[in-house]
């Protein structure tokens, strides 16, 4: 009898489960109310089963008038609210690029580099802008604040090349971490200069091409390497973008690891483009898009997906720590990682390596070892690297750990950037006054 109960108390105790554990966004909305309202419908179908129980119907006609009304009122509640889910983020939820084609171009290097002239980004979600920045490139196309070259400033210099995805680039941030951890090197009184060869979207095909492309024929001067490995960065083979070519912010990744089979030109990029993408809009839609909370004419329509099946998803993922499993790995990417190790001993580096999991991920109970924490793991023995999961960021005090995010995207916050900036920094340090000064370099 109390089989018929259940689909609705489960559906209420996940809704409620969901809030508490900080995977919703910060306001009860429509969507909220859908999740309730079906809970409350399934409870009333549970209840009618009951009452026909009670009136000597066979038990077997109950229980499969319980089970035809739990599945009937969840599929219609789900299909409202993923209705108005897909309805309401079609007309007030996307990434706007202002004149973007001026900064985003194609490199076969770097994937894609970001000129001097700057144009602003931002994420529009339920018609609120959830951060707003700035795109612009150094004398490199890098997302680093300073321009730098591959000589020493001063015979003192500690220099890190930082290699990350949009997490380290984060310009959609005031301040991304590894300029975060210069200033803080700054004020201690011992100056690190961290170079940011990030790209976002990007992982490890990029890095090995930056180092191979870049950094090795330009004999950049270094004393350290860092690599921060958010999610499954490891299993991203080349990636790049162009936003010239259609005024869409496009991204495509080669669809083998080999160097060889990725394009060398912008006309063969083309190709691999995924499309539709977000369009690139003159700054007066950009604008009128951040002042209406609607996003400009063109935009690609929001992906339709179940709803409620989701949140239930990111709710079992947030408390168990369930990862997505990574695909099998291949010959050609290790030989990639290897191509890193010998550029890191040839060059008596230190080097250290972050794990940064997703967000649903960083909030659940650390200390498992997943697949792509042990991938991450084996990516540093390979190297000779330090290894630090950054879910220790929260610390003994056990911070909020939904602090460090933003309510919808899946990025840190400009807190949560900061906090892993101190933590890099503390590594970094840790590893300098264990080696051996390099020529030319600070003690």
């Amino acid at each position: 009898m109390k089989l018929a109960l259940a689909p609705g108390l489960l559906l209420i105790a996940e809704y409620l489960l969901f809030r508490l554990a900080g995977a919703g966004g910060p306001r009860f909305n429509r969507l909220d109310a859908a999740a309730l309202l079906a809970g409350v419908a399934l409870l009333g179908a549970g209840l009618l089963s009951r009452r026909l129980l009670r009136r000597r119907r066979a038990l077997h006609e109950g229980l499969a008038l319980a089970c035809a009304s739990a599945i009937l009122c969840y599929g219609l509640a789900e299909a409202a609210a993923s209705f108005y889910a897909w309805r309401k983020a079609d007309s007030s939820s996307c990434f706007l690029f202002e004149n973007s084609q001026r900064t985003v171009r194609f490199d076969p290097v770097l994937g894609f580099k970001l000129s001097r002239t700057p144009s602003r980004y931002a994420r529009l979600v339920f018609g609120r802008p959830e951060y707003s920045g700035i795109l612009r490139g150094n004398s490199l196309g890098l997302p680093d604040r300073d321009d730098f070259g591959p000589k020493r400033s001063s015979p003192g210099e500690y220099r890190v090349a930082v290699f990350g995805d949009s997490f380290t680039s984060a310009q959609y941030l005031k301040k991304n971490w590894p300029d975060a951890a210069e200033d803080l090197a700054a004020r201690s009184g011992r100056p690190v200069k961290f170079l940011n060869f990030s790209v976002a979207g990007a992982g490890l095909a990029n890095w090995r091409s930056a180092i191979r492309g870049l950094l090795e024929p330009g004999g950049f001067q270094l004393n350290a390497v860092v690599f921060a490995v958010y999610n499954d960065d490891l299993f991203r083979k080349f990636t790049f973008a162009d936003h010239s070519l259609h005024l869409e912010h496009r991204l495509g990744r080669c669809a083998s690891w080999s160097p060889e089979a990725c394009p060398a030109t912008a006309a063969e990029a083309d190709r691999l483009l995924a499309s539709p993408g977000p369009r690139v809009a003159t700054a007066a839609d950009f604008d009128l898009a951040l002042r209406t909370g609607v996003c400009p004419a063109g935009s690609p329509p929001a992906l339709f997906r179940a709803e409620l099946t989701a949140r239930a998803e990111r709710l079992y993922r947030r408390l168990t720590g369930a990862e997505r499993r990574p695909p099998p790995s291949d010959p050609q990417r290790l030989s990639l990682m290897d191509d890193i190790a010998r550029y890191v001993k040839d060059n008596d580096l230190k080097a250290h390596v972050f794990f940064l999991p997703e967000k649903d991920l960083f909030c659940a109970p650390s200390g498992r070892r997943t697949p792509l924490v042990a991938d991450a793991m084996a990516f540093a023995e390979r190297l000779g690297a330090t290894f630090t999961d950054a879910r220790v960021m929260p610390g003994p005090e056990k911070e909020d750990c939904s602090r460090f995010f933003f309510a919808y995207d899946g990025h840190w916050n400009q807190h949560g950037s900061d906090r892993f900036a101190a933590l890099a920094l503390r590594t970094v340090e840790e590893g300098r006054a264990a080696q051996a000064p390099a020529p030319g370099a600070a003690p």
